[in-house]
């Protein structure tokens, strides 16, 4: 990848950027955000903004109206070795014009780029008068930090998060494409299909896996009650070679529904999905995966779970 980076005029975007002697307490979390001379601008997919959404939360057993917090997806370029730090500039209606940092809640590598996940939920609130700027950034090993500009073209600007745009900034295939999205990428879809693109599978490679969870919560009775909320999580379960009695295993959905008190309309359902990269080890010959579908959030015994295992052969890759 290209990566042109043009000198950055951060002065108005971050005008009101300056670390105060003490932190208000609400802010507890983020950080004041604060400009230096050395800021400059990628236009060359070292990072990118993916996606923000707003995501409403149910909690099980809280008994109170939902809260909502948004989702931020930004992508760095694998291949950038110099990255000492990601994070995410915003400020919201809320902040008095002061911006602050954000720290990622988790990152993974998935084809040519690490993605992070960020959560926004200190001072925004949602409602018709939210608004939200956020910018994307990376601190190089030298303390330089260089800012996403790959979609906002102004040098000044951000990101915004309005009611115009419904607090949603959507994936655009478009921008930064991956240029390693030859990885292959295994999708068991609704009601039964299974499907392989960009294989084979090779060792020392990855696979990434796509799973509905409407396989499992569809057939199966496996959803926990707790009051008016229920709620499932799918795990994802992998070996290699015959190795069933190691498995690895990773959640691949979260799947919530609410009831009453809080919900727009009801019932309310919430669903976070994650899309695992397996890391397929040199040598290795085959790959077998399946899946539980858990009720509730538990991870304990499996004594009420369902499956999806191919009717106990599980789901059989071979491995090149």
């Amino acid at each position: 990848m290209s990566r042109v980076l043009v000198a950055l005029a951060l002065a108005s975007l971050l005008a009101a950027c300056s670390t105060p002697a003490t932190q208000p307490p609400e802010a507890a979390g983020p950080t004041l955000g604060k400009a230096d001379g050395a800021d400059q601008a990628d236009q060359g997919c070292v990072v990118v903004l993916r996606r923000a959404r707003m995501v409403t939360e149910y909690l099980m057993g809280a008994g109170g109206p939902p809260s909502d917090y948004w989702e931020l997806t930004v992508d760095v370029d694998a291949a950038y070795t110099s990255v000492r730090e990601v994070g995410v500039l915003y400020r919201t209606n809320l902040t008095a014009g002061k911006w602050y940092a954000l720290a990622p809640e988790d990152h993974a590598a998935a084809g040519g780029f690490v993605t992070y996940r960020f959560e926004l939920r200190h001072f925004v609130a949602a409602g018709a008068s939210t608004t939200i700027d956020l910018i994307p950034y990376v601190r190089t090993a030298g303390g330089q930090r260089l800012f996403d500009h790959n979609r906002v073209a102004d040098l000044s600007d951000a990101y915004h998060l309005d009611a115009e745009n419904e607090w949603t900034i959507a994936a655009d295939a478009a921008v930064c494409p991956d240029q390693a999205a030859s990885t292959p990428h295994y999708i068991l879809s609704y009601p039964a299909d299974e499907t392989l693109e960009a294989g084979p599978v090779t060792g020392g490679g990855h696979l990434k896996v796509t799973y509905d969870g409407r396989r499992l919560r569809e057939t199966a009775q496996c959803m926990g009650a707790q009051g008016s909320v229920s709620a499932t999580t799918i795990r994802m379960f992998y070996a290699f070679d015959g190795a069933t009695d190691r498995p690895s295993d990773v959640t691949v959905e979260e799947y919530t529904v609410a009831y009453g008190q809080g919900c727009p309309e009801s019932p309310c359902v919430t669903q976070r999905i994650t899309e695992p990269l397996i890391a397929v080890p040199a040598g290795a010959r085959s790959l077998a995966l399946w899946f539980a579908c858990v009720p509730g959030f538990s991870h304990g015994a499996p004594d009420n779970w369902q499956y999806d295992s191919n009717d106990g052969r599980n789901y059989v890759l071979p491995v090149d």
